[in-house]
């Protein structure tokens, strides 16, 4: 129980150094997720066979290639997708332990959220995936109030409960928006509209673009410097924008919580 009590005391350690940088810059150092790796990757190897962790670290490895080595991408991105959820079933079939099947479940749901457009943040998908190695199933030490009920438990996982539940918080980042656009007449709740010159120096994403001529709503995408300078270019002075959420601040409160009260989820059981 120390050493699961220890892991759980790093990755939060982790996650608060993550939310502090995502909340003053909305960007967060790759090495902070390596380290949770890493940590998930000893802690694994030591808790199990010497087989469950090799191959476990070797899932560990996969993972760190695909989101964080340059050289993987395009077809090579697939080649090690494939090869971790190999690693991972292999994992399962020595161990016969579910938790390696939902680790590799959960890691691949949140990077199809991410190419969906649903989770966007660069970060918030290395910190989703990461704590799908590091966090399968709930920690030994257990839950105040919410504990977990297995199989249910491999479904309402730390990590489902953990996303959901931040994306529940991060709701309320659009409060201020809700009360700026209250005051113009403006029923937007998650947008509203600045001088391009203030927007370029904000921390928000346009929500408008020009297509032949004329302002149309886009979704929100990183280059949003050339979005400016086109409406600018257009004679625009204004454009609506949307808030870049500091998602993990919303992550950590909902990890803290799933993992020291448990998921509220279980009540549905």
């Amino acid at each position: 129980m120390l050493a699961s009590m220890t892991v759980f005391a790093a990755v939060s350690a982790i996650l608060v150094l993550a939310a502090v940088f995502d909340v003053r810059s909305r960007e967060v150092p790759d090495l902070l997720w390596i380290v949770m790796l890493v940590i998930g990757a000893t802690f694994g190897f030591s808790s199990g066979s010497l087989s469950e962790g090799l191959l476990s670290a070797v899932g560990y490895l996969m993972i760190a290639m695909f989101m964080f080595s340059p050289k993987v991408e395009g077809r090579m991105s697939g080649i090690v997708i494939i090869a971790f959820l190999t690693v991972m079933i292999a994992c399962y079939w020595v161990s016969s332990d579910p938790s390696h099947l939902v680790s590799a479940l959960m890691a691949l749901i949140v990077i199809g959220l991410h190419f969906a457009g649903l989770v966007k943040g660069g970060a918030d998908v290395k910190a989703l995936v990461s704590l799908s190695m590091v966090y399968p199933v709930y920690a030994e030490f257990g839950c105040l109030i919410w504990q977990p009920i297995y199989p249910a438990g491999f479904v309402f996982n730390p990590v489902f409960s953990t996303l959901l539940f931040a994306l529940l918080f991060s709701l309320l980042f659009m409060i201020p928006v809700v009360m700026r656009n209250s005051k113009k007449g403006d029923s937007s709740f998650n947008t509203y509209v600045l001088p391009i010159n203030e927007a370029r120096a904000s921390l928000v994403w346009p929500v408008e673009d020009i297509r032949e001529g004329h302002k149309v709503r886009i979704k929100p995408k990183d280059d949003s410097v050339s979005v400016y300078d086109r409406l600018e270019k257009a004679g625009e002075t204004e454009v609506r924008v949307t808030p870049m959420v500091p998602f993990l601040l919303p992550v950590l409160m909902a990890f803290l919580i799933v993992m020291i009260a448990g998921s509220p989820l279980f009540v549905l059981i």
